[in-house]
């Protein structure tokens, strides 16, 4: 019964979202315990070591506090045990390991001497005695035959924790801004506000000064209680400063405008930007220059939490190989139910592909670069949720699918993905007995629905299944003879283009190594009909038709734009599958490099295509 109790109390304690309000509520309780009573300055030789300043709840209420704001994400970080739990924030980067030892040598120390305190009279006290023979005793017991270094030695370590704890709760109160004067109380405005938001960049400061005071007198439900409009007014210089730093003040304002007012609750978003100066000026940032992410924050504040992980601006690069696929893993198995775990995938998800986009913005990854990424975010999300379908199917319906792979085609295949494609997926199975075909067509329709049905959390893809042999007229689920015999005997040209970025993602290993072979095996086939060209050349005339380009600057759709070179690279290969290793070849540079060098594409063309790519 106890252990249910507390279950029940996990999402009230360890809460989803950052709680940084918490910090400021938490602080408030340390300056009332310094407050009461007696409280020495660090320097003082008698202290209460257990509340005092420098003293062991510090340390506490530092790990508490990160325990707090972060223990909803990162179930690690629950332990009940102090040293434990920094010990996991410096294995998850989160606190410096230099600090930890620190902390938890400080801890040991001071718990070590509250010990001898209590040790003199057998009384329950934490306080260092104010008499010095008392205070000589407590430094014998603690092995100590010189009293000024016992002294020395607590001081030391009263500074150290204390600096570390004060350095948590370190936000700057000031009204005015850098650069002048800005209030916004009163109903007229204020010459000195109005002059300094020109000189900041803003081409209407009168309109400014009028949004912010309705803002401080409630009017959106983001400050509308006294706590909400008490952070804004810490918080609305800073934002204004920071707006004026962005390149475009009046569009930073238009966004934010949208943004602040979109907000439900504005105490939880306020807090984290007082908390976090820097975050503030990446999410002003973020709205100036990329709407999108702008709209993604608008939707969703709780991305802001993400941006505080200590991977969220670490190179993509750095990431360990399945990273993603391991921590989406560990999230669903905690999830609580099927349901659970499609909100638990959607929410990784957009906090990854938020981490991806914002990166792009930043330089600091090429296109390129974030379209593996994408992609490498949906393979996660493919086969997270592909064994999660399969574990429901199996529990609702009896038999067996057999063996089966999800496989990717079209962009996804080829590890080119935007953070608003959709999924080319194909799903081959081989059935054990009869009850499979029957079982993976239901296995397909769930991990369809897992992927693109909308729940609380939003949707992840919209999936695209036409790819399959015999496109919607064909069955979801492909048994893998049928595909074999399929693209032997009845594919279409513009289907064998589609075949050669075939891209087992997830499923049986062997049956996705097979999947390739077969599809090797029926490019090669394809390889000498005469027909290929003509087939292409009209296929692409038929696309200029049906899906013209909308002007001169559409990359994708204009003459010599992104499709070209699909084409270019897809004919290439099927015309010469025998002579290039592989032939299947999902991604359209190495597919470049592999045509070249198998002599079937000038260095110079090939030069061409991958500069074009780029």
């Amino acid at each position: 019964m106890g252990a249910g109790y507390l279950k029940e109390l996990e999402p009230y304690v360890w809460r989803r979202h950052l709680d940084y309000w918490a910090i400021s509520d938490i602080h408030s309780i340390k300056r009332q315990i310094h407050s009461h009573g007696q409280h020495a300055e660090l320097d003082s030789p008698d202290f209460d070591v257990k509340l005092g300043r420098g003293g062991i709840r510090e340390i506490e209420f530092f790990t508490q506090v990160q325990q707090l704001i972060l223990g909803g994400r990162r179930p690690e970080l629950r332990a009940p045990q102090t040293k434990i739990a920094l010990a996991a924030m410096a294995n998850a980067d989160i606190v410096d390991p230099g600090v930890v030892d620190d902390l938890c040598r400080g801890y040991d120390f001071l718990r070590s001497v509250e010990h001898r305190i209590q040790m003199l009279n057998d009384e329950q006290t934490h306080h260092l005695p104010d008499i010095a023979e008392k205070r000589s005793a407590v430094a014998i017991l603690s092995g100590y035959s010189d009293q000024a270094r016992f002294e020395a030695d607590i001081a030391a370590v009263r500074r150290r924790v204390h600096g570390t704890y004060s350095d948590l709760f370190a936000t700057e109160e000031r009204l005015s801004g850098e650069t002048g004067n800005l209030v916004f109380t009163g109903v007229d405005d204020d010459p000195g506000t109005v002059e300094t938001l020109r000189s900041m960049g803003f081409s209407d400061p009168s309109r400014i000064i009028h949004v912010f005071q309705q803002w401080h007198r409630g009017s959106i439900p983001a400050t509308r209680s006294a706590r909400a409009q008490q952070l804004f007014t810490s918080l609305g210089p800073r934002l204004l400063e920071t707006m004026s730093k962005a390149g475009e003040p009046d569009a930073a304002f238009e966004r934010f405008q949208e943004f602040f007012s979109g907000l439900t609750s504005g105490v939880q978003v306020m807090s984290l930007m007082l908390a976090e100066p820097a975050l503030a000026r990446d999410v002003i940032e973020t709205m100036s220059f990329a709407p999108k992410l702008a709209a993604d924050l608008a939707r969703r504040p709780a991305l802001m939490d993400s941006m505080l992980e200590p991977s969220f601006r670490a190179p993509l690069a750095s990431d360990a190989p399945e990273a993603r696929g391991r921590k989406l893993q560990n999230l669903l198995e905690r999830a609580d139910g099927f349901e659970a775990q499609l909100n638990a995938a959607r929410r990784f998800h957009r906090e990854e592909a938020f981490r991806i986009g914002y990166q792009l913005l930043r330089g600091a990854i090429g296109a390129a670069e974030a379209g593996a990424a994408y992609a490498n975010l949906a393979d996660a999300c493919v086969m997270g949720l592909a064994y999660v379908c399969e574990q429901d199917v199996l529990a609702r319906f009896p038999g067996k699918i057999g063996k089966w792979s999800v496989c990717a085609l079209g962009k996804f295949g080829g590890r080119e993905l935007t953070a608003t494609s959709d999924l080319d997926l194909m799903l081959i199975y081989e059935p054990e007995d009869d009850s499979g075909v029957q079982l993976a067509t239901r296995f397909v329709q769930r991990l369809i629905a897992a992927l693109s049905a909308p729940t609380e959390e939003g949707t992840l893809y919209e999936v695209d299944m036409q790819l399959r042999p015999s496109g919607r007229a064909g069955p979801v689920a492909v048994k893998i003879s049928s595909f074999q015999s399929y693209y032997r005997d009845d594919a279409w040209t513009w289907e064998f283009m589609a075949l050669t970025r075939i891209r087992p993602v997830a499923g049986d290993p062997d049956l996705g190594r097979r999947i390739v072979d077969s599809a090797r095996d029926a490019l090669r086939r394809k390889a000498g009909d005469p027909a290929i060209t003509a087939d292409v050349a009209d296929m692409r005339r038929r696309m200029a038709r049906e899906r013209p380009s909308r002007s001169k600057w559409d990359l994708k759709l204009a003459p010599g734009g992104l499709v070209d070179i699909e084409f270019v690279i897809q004919h290439a290969i099927l015309t010469s599958a025998a002579d290039v290793p592989g032939a299947v070849i999902p991604t359209s540079m190495d597919a470049i490099r592999a045509i070249a060098a198998a002599g079937r594409l000038s260095p110079g063309d090939a030069a061409v295509l991958a500069e074009g790519l780029s």
